[in-house]
C-alpha cells in the first residue's frame, strides 16, 4: 500500500515538473521570437525616447538614430550622436557622446523589477565636470542649479550600479573654479 502512494505521489511530482520545464520553455521561446522581431522596430520609437529622456535629466536630449538588435538571449541598443544640452541654453556644457552601446541585464531586471544595464559601452566621451563656486560639481548636459547639480559620489554610484561598463576613446576634463585670482585645473 505504502509503495503504491510512494509511485502515484512520484508519477505526480514527474508530471507538474515536467509541465513546468515545457510551460517554462514554450515561454523562453516566446520571449526570443517575441525579442527578435521586436528589437529593431525601437528606432520608430525615437521621438518618445528623446522625450522621455529629456524629462528624466531635466535637458534637451537629441541622437542622430537608435538601432536595436538580438543578442543571444536579449537585446542590444544602439544609439548614434546623442548630444544633451542644458536647458539654460549654455552650450560650453553640452556633453556629445559619439556611440553608446546598451544591453539590458534581462534576469537582473526581471529580479529587481526595474530595467537593470548589463553592458554598457561609450564610444569618444568628452566628459567635462565643472565645480562650481558652491563646491558643488555640474556634468556637462546636465543642469547646473538648485539640486540638478551632481557631486562626484553620485557618478561613482551611478557607474556603480551598471554591470560592465566600457569608456573607448575617453576624455575626462575638470574644471576647478577660480579661487583668488589663481586657476586650478587638471
Amino acid at each position: 500500500m505504502i509503495l503504491q502512494v510512494t509511485k502515484s505521489l512520484g508519477r505526480a511530482i514527474l508530471q507538474v515538473v515536467f509541465a513546468l520545464l515545457l510551460v517554462m520553455l514554450v515561454a523562453l521561446a516566446l520571449y526570443v521570437t517575441l525579442g527578435r522581431q521586436l528589437t529593431p522596430m525601437v528606432g520608430n520609437y525615437q521621438q518618445a525616447l528623446e522625450q522621455r529622456l529629456s524629462q528624466m535629466l531635466d535637458a534637451s536630449v537629441t541622437f542622430g538614430s537608435i538601432e536595436g538588435e538580438w543578442e543571444g538571449f536579449g537585446p542590444r541598443f544602439l544609439i548614434q550622436d546623442l548630444t544633451i544640452n542644458p536647458r539654460n541654453g549654455d552650450e560650453s556644457a553640452t556633453l556629445v557622446l559619439d556611440q553608446i552601446s546598451v544591453a539590458p541585464d534581462i534576469p537582473a531586471s526581471v529580479r529587481q523589477l526595474r530595467p537593470v544595464l548589463g553592458h554598457t559601452t561609450l564610444h569618444q566621451l568628452d566628459l567635462a565636470l565643472h565645480e562650481q563656486s558652491n563646491g558643488r560639481w555640474s556634468l556637462a548636459g546636465l543642469t547646473t542649479t538648485g539640486a540638478g547639480a551632481v557631486s562626484p559620489a553620485q557618478i561613482l554610484d551611478w557607474i556603480k550600479s551598471l554591470a560592465l561598463l566600457e569608456l573607448e576613446q575617453t576624455i575626462l576634463i575638470f574644471r576647478f573654479r577660480v579661487c583668488r585670482g589663481a586657476t586650478w585645473s587638471a
